[in-house]
């Protein structure tokens, strides 16, 4: 099988999976059935291919780092309203 690159389309989350080439991917950030297959880095490695990847995860860190500070946000307003 294959290796190929995917980038999903809900979270922006770029991975790597072996699949059969008729097969699809999930995305294993979101679970997400929405992704793109993508040029595999392997075959087209230049300094575009990696900034994209690049900027990619960080937009998908950096949409975690926000979930997470509204969680704990939450989890403290909750915390002193109980209390």
């Amino acid at each position: 099988m294959p290796l190929y690159d995917f980038e999903c389309e809900s979270c922006g989350f770029v991975f790597e999976r072996l699949v059969a080439a008729s097969a699809s991917a999930e995305c294993p950030s979101c679970a997400s059935g929405l992704v793109k297959r993508l040029p595999s880095a392997f075959a087209v490695s230049s300094a575009a291919t990696r900034k994209a990847h690049l900027q990619s995860a960080r937009k998908a860190n950096a949409k975690t780092a926000k979930d997470k500070q509204i969680a704990d946000r939450e989890a403290e307003h909750k915390h002193h309203h109980d209390h």
